[in-house]
């Protein structure tokens, strides 16, 4: 179902119980913004650290233990939110973040 929307730019699905993303999600290309507040997210799969325009990921209110650490290499990434979440330390690769990350 996600290859139908390769040309989106935002995903933005607060509030619905999602636990996982597929790996899939790292084909769709242009998304630059991904919204995920309080939909009990479990783990996000290392093919999103292939999503060559990600600017943001909000992902707040989950119950994530964990980021892929591929993060830190994306080029585009500015802001990651991961408030409130299970994550008790960030990968140490993680430095340029320190301003953005909440």
């Amino acid at each position: 179902v996600i290859l139908n929307f390769q040309g989106l730019r935002c995903l933005d699905i607060t509030g619905h119980p999602v636990t996982a993303l597929p790996a899939e999600i790292g084909q769709m290309r242009s998304l630059k913004r991904i919204v995920m507040i309080s939909c009990h997210l479990q783990e996000l799969p290392d093919e999103i650290c292939d999503l060559p325009l990600l600017e943001q990921m909000l992902l707040c209110s989950n119950q994530l233990r964990g980021i892929p650490t591929r993060v830190a290499s994306m080029p585009n990434l500015w802001r990651l939110t991961l408030d409130a979440n299970r994550i008790s330390a960030l990968p140490e690769i993680l430095p340029r973040y320190t301003d953005s990350i909440k």
